[in-house]
């Protein structure tokens, strides 16, 4: 006796950005899947319900797309410079983009490279 054929996925898509919802069962109950790809990295999420499946994969879906957007015009130099920053930052607690938008003055540099250096010190 031949098993019923499968629904197919529900495939949920912004710009070049998706996640597939499969329907299954477990344990007498259905279950809703997605599944989806950051990178090389493979993400499954269950749910009970199909309506927050839906809404969840709106959710990771759009966050995906904005990510791409960004990820793929940043060139080697600008992320090398991100996570430079970053590193400079992390000591002060200070968000990126409010020094951005400070304008960074040479007191500012200074004082991020002289907690930059007694960060790398503390990590050795």
């Amino acid at each position: 006796m031949k098993k019923p054929p499968k629904p197919n996925p529900l495939i949920v898509k912004c710009g070049s950005s998706s996640v597939t919802i499969y329907h299954g069962e477990s344990g007498g109950s259905p279950l809703y899947t997605l599944v989806w790809r950051e990178g090389r990295k493979r993400y499954r999420k269950a749910f009970r319900q199909s309506e927050k499946a839906i809404e969840q994969a709106n959710v990771v879906v759009k966050r995906l797309e904005s990510g791409h957007r960004t990820a793929g015009k940043i060139s080697n130099a600008d992320a090398e410079a991100f996570g430079i920053a970053m590193i400079d930052l992390a000591p002060l607690k200070v968000p990126l983009n409010s020094v951005a938008q400070s304008g960074g003055t040479s007191a500012d540099q200074e004082q991020f490279s002289t907690a930059r250096c007694d960060a790398l010190q503390v990590g050795s």
